[in-house]
């Protein structure tokens, strides 16, 4: 089917250029990453760039510079506007590894329902 998901890792080559978003979950240590208003992972604080602190509810945006897809693959990033603003490597200076697709608890706001047209 057109759109399905059939591999572990929440980001392919496909996401490269894409403006990804994080929110952090209420006052859990649980935060969730979506692209285009669709979540594809909910990370604990150990899975998120080295010293990202966000509030509850608190969002923070940023451009996808490369991915390998394969879980624990690198991941490079930018933060969202930033396009431009710097040269060479230094723009996409930021790294995580590509998390494991996990919904456990989903943000419901931000999740697709598919319906009979879907």
């Amino acid at each position: 089917n057109p759109g399905s998901r059939w591999h572990r890792w929440a980001f392919s080559a496909a996401d490269v250029g894409s403006v990804a978003s994080v929110r952090r979950l209420n006052a859990s240590a649980e935060y969730s990453i979506y692209i285009s208003g669709v979540v594809r992972t909910v990370v604990d604080q150990s899975q998120l760039p080295a010293g990202m602190q966000l509030a509850p509810q608190e969002e923070f945006s940023f451009t996808l510079c490369s991915v390998v897809p394969e879980m624990g693959g690198a991941i490079t990033l930018r933060p969202a506007g930033m396009d431009g603003m710097m040269d060479g490597m230094m723009e996409c200076a930021i790294s995580m590894d590509n998390p494991p697709i996990l919904l456990a608890y989903l943000d419901l706001g931000i999740t697709h329902d598919f319906g009979a047209g879907d």
